[in-house]
């Protein structure tokens, strides 16, 4: 029971200090310790135990922790303990179970930790703390005996196996997120409001909620967010309908599983098609799944857009081969728009002054380059690009204040569309 103890007494001031510095980011040291009443050399050990903890440090060497106006370091505490320590075996049981659990947890999004990587860090801190290494099966050893006392505690771990070297938790990792970055990550989501996106992340706009609610200091934060911030984009009629069919098709690309749906043409007609699903892409505010026909390897890619897909059925135990041909980011990379359906060309515009500083700020796409500045303060711009069709309707948003100077085939293009526009309002 003392052990056991110890151990929980060590959690509570680990738990403390994280909970300190997520409200006190980049405090000074001693008022840290003051407020917490625990010993520099408590802490220092403490803290050398939670360097993957994005809470404590800013990168590996640095914490959020200042120390007479200067960033506490890793190496600081290494120093400090080592000129500190009267102990050989510093590194005790109850301290070696308390950093064992946090590397653990901490390696959770990476499907746990390989014995090679526990082994460095128990070196390492031995090292740090000034002890002679003894041998490595001996250190090892003592690797396994401290899983086991983990699991004496009720921790569960997951042991190596064929499929999977790691040591790993058997529990969801959920990230800690401070204040702020919780109140801007609530307000991304109100893009996605009435959007394909919105029954998917219903349920973490609710949990992100009652974490507000919980904690007093920043309970207005999800009503004002509501009430101060509005989005505005083009919506759905019915977002509800498409919830599940995006869930699928993640799964569908995840896991390379054949799937039949039911697709909506622009004209109104339905058809089915036997798919083998490549990738997903969202490109303003459009989701678009791009897939091949089954059983046919080297089928035409086509894009479908995910708000026409009005059934989808996933055949589980029918996978495919993804193709090593296909790059998923080289295959879009170039296109305008999402289709691909054209060559890659030069495509020189030139921007008035009433819009140039738009295109200084905002990079409509990768290969956007500005080639010249005018005295006037116009801009001749560059794109390297493919769909030239969607790039048109970009195009006309701008109206007179952007002309096409090459390619030709481009710029009759937008005349012929100009042309129709002023034939309809001339009646």
């Amino acid at each position: 029971m003392m052990r056991r103890s110890k151990v929980e007494n060590i959690s509570a001031q680990t738990a403390a200090i994280k909970d300190y510095l997520l409200q006190n980011p980049y405090c000074e040291e001693e008022d840290l310790l003051n407020n917490l009443k625990i010993s520099k050399n408590t802490l220092y050990r403490i803290l050398l135990g939670l360097a993957d903890d994005v809470t404590v440090y800013e990168n590996d060497r640095e914490l959020k922790i200042m120390r007479k106006g200067s960033r506490l370091t890793r190496d600081d505490i290494v120093k400090y303990l080592e000129e500190n320590l009267y102990e050989r075996s510093l590194f005790k049981k109850t301290e070696r179970l308390l950093y064992l659990y946090n590397l653990l947890h901490s390696r959770i999004p990476y499907g746990g930790a390989e014995m090679e990587l526990i082994l460095k860090h128990y070196k390492e801190i031995m090292s740090n703390y000034g002890e002679e290494l003894p041998a490595e099966s001996s250190i090892k050893r003592m690797i396994y005996r401290d899983i086991n006392e983990l699991e004496e505690m009720g921790i569960v771990i997951n042991r190596p196996s064929k499929e999977n070297r790691k040591y790993a938790l058997k529990e969801v990792y959920l990230p800690k997120l401070p204040p702020e970055s919780a109140a801007a990550v609530y307000t991304s989501m109100l893009l996605y409001d009435n959007t394909l996106l919105e029954p998917v992340i219903a349920a973490a706009r609710l949990e992100l909620e009652k974490s507000f609610v919980r904690n007093k200091k920043v309970s207005h934060y999800a009503e004002n967010i509501k009430n101060r911030i509005y989005v505005v984009g083009d919506t759905l009629a019915s977002p509800e309908r498409f919830g599940d069919i995006l869930g699928k098709l993640i799964k569908a690309v995840t896991e390379n599983i054949k799937i039949k749906i039911v697709y909506m043409h622009r004209d109104g007609t339905e058809g089915e098609r036997w798919l083998e699903p490549l990738g997903m892409v969202c490109k303003r505010s459009v989701w678009y799944l791009l897939a091949r026909k089954s059983g046919k390897k080297n089928s035409e890619v086509r894009v479908y857009r995910v708000d026409q897909i009005k059934s989808i059925y996933l055949r589980e135990r029918e996978v495919f081969t993804y193709p090593e041909d296909f790059c998923l980011h080289e295959y879009i990379k170039a296109s305008w728009g999402i289709y691909c359906n054209d060559p890659v060309q030069k495509v020189v515009i030139k921007f008035s002054p009433e819009v140039a500083f738009r295109l200084k700020t905002i990079k409509y796409h990768p290969s956007q380059k500005i080639l010249t500045e005018y005295a006037d303060g116009s801009l001749l711009v560059e794109y390297e690009v493919c769909g030239l069709i969607e790039m048109q309707s970009w195009l006309m948003q701008w109206g007179e204040n952007a002309e096409v100077i090459s390619p030709e085939s481009l710029r009759i293009a937008l005349q012929e569309r100009a042309q129709k526009i002023l034939e309809k309002y001339n009646g």
